[in-house]
């Protein structure tokens, strides 16, 4: 018969081993997928292999993976698999995680889990060296994170202000028109 298709483990990011740390990160709009099952003999419908499974953007085989400030949401798969998170973490708190099934590690406390809406645009050029996905008015990841830990600046560039740091690799900014009034 036809040989079952290979696991699609971790779009974005597969750790077998070792240590990671992810601080203000956005992994959003990853898709996983398992191979196509192979075709049985002389294409016989009965003989086909079963698709892989796909699964997770973060896929945590064994290693040790600590979080800060992090978004990992709005992921799929192209199974039923879990399509944002997978394996155990350590949450080092202010996480925005959408779907934490088949996970572990998460903060009760400071992590968004399984949190809608997220409100985050599409990866687009928003300036900066890199392509980013921008959070929208009213995300709760606007000042939802903590500065201690955080790098100074987005990834962008963008300074991120002392204790009113984002979560995700983009710091929100609103655009401040000055008023002039004049009087005579």
């Amino acid at each position: 018969g036809g040989g079952g298709g290979g696991a699609g483990l971790g779009s974005a990011v597969f750790v077998f081993a070792g240590s990671v740390q992810m601080v203000n990160c956005t992994l959003a709009g990853n898709q996983s997928g398992g191979g196509n099952g192979g075709n049985g003999f002389l294409g016989s419908p009965l003989e086909h292999g079963a698709a892989g499974h796909g699964v997770a953007a973060f896929y945590n085989y064994g290693g040790t993976v600590s979080l800060l400030n992090t978004i990992i949401a709005t992921n799929s798969s192209a199974t039923s698999d879990p399509p944002d998170v997978y394996g155990a973490f350590t949450s080092e708190g202010y996480n925005f995680i959408g779907n934490t099934t088949g996970s572990s590690g998460w903060s009760p406390v400071t992590d968004y889990q399984n949190a809608v809406p997220l409100l985050l645009g599409s990866l687009q050029d928003n300036g900066g060296p890199t392509l980013t996905c921008a959070l929208l008015p009213d995300s709760l990841c606007i000042l939802g994170g903590t500065s201690t830990g955080a790098p100074v600046t987005d990834q962008r560039g963008v300074f991120r202000p002392f204790n009113q740091c984002d979560i995700g690799a983009y710091q929100y900014t609103t655009l401040l028109v000055p008023v002039i009034t004049w009087t005579n």
